[in-house]
């Protein structure tokens, strides 16, 4: 019976282990959420990315300081001639790539600036998987401002990069993964423009 449960523990770990990971896959794609979801994403620690500062936020965006597709959605928004460059976004970092992640967050969030986070995704070592931006020393109240973080993050899928953004018609939606470029294309042509239409 001993050697019997030896083997059938290891099996059911190894189960919910293949559970999760389809459940997380699962999870991959587009799916709608409510305003006040939108709101309280807003109201999360960020770095923000404009053209112009009363340019309305597009999309809030979730990611890790050392997530390489995170650094290749930075390429795809604001490299040199992207036709997104006047994108307006709302970066949200979280951290649970590796043990430097939360002290890499920290420094972004301590100078929350676009050329900071740039500095990080332009520096990025793809082989190392490793951001370019320098860990800081993570005080309590950015350890809890983090956690808090993190618990929205998680409720919202888990993963990065997330994006969280409004449609022009008013609803509010959540995009998980870095998807391929035709399809990102249509998803940011249904964003919210950044800025109010002029009178004519």
């Amino acid at each position: 019976m001993a050697a019997h449960s030896r083997w059938w523990f290891p099996a059911v770990a190894a189960l919910a282990l293949l559970l999760c990971a389809t459940t997380v896959f699962a999870t991959e794609g587009q799916k709608t959420l409510s305003r006040e979801i939108w709101q309280k994403v807003l109201a999360l620690p960020a770095i923000e990315v404009k053209s112009a500062k009363e340019d309305r936020l597009q999309a809030l965006v979730f990611f890790d300081p050392n997530c390489a597709h995170c650094a290749k959605l930075w390429a795809r928004l604001y490299a040199e001639k992207s036709p997104y460059m006047g994108v307006a976004t709302r970066w949200i970092p979280v951290a649970y790539m590796n043990a430097q992640s939360l002290g890499m967050a920290a420094n972004l969030l301590s100078v929350p600036t676009r050329q900071t986070l740039a500095q990080n995704f332009d520096k990025f070592d793809f082989a190392l998987r490793q951001g370019g931006t320098a860990q800081a020393s993570v005080a309590l109240d950015m350890r809890t401002q983090m956690q808090r973080v993190q618990s929205v993050w998680s409720q919202l899928g888990g993963a990065t990069p997330l994006i969280v953004y409004l449609t022009k018609d008013g609803t509010v939606k959540a995009q998980l993964g870095l998807m391929p470029e035709a399809e990102f294309a249509e998803m940011v042509r249904s964003w919210a423009p950044a800025r109010l239409a002029e009178f004519k």
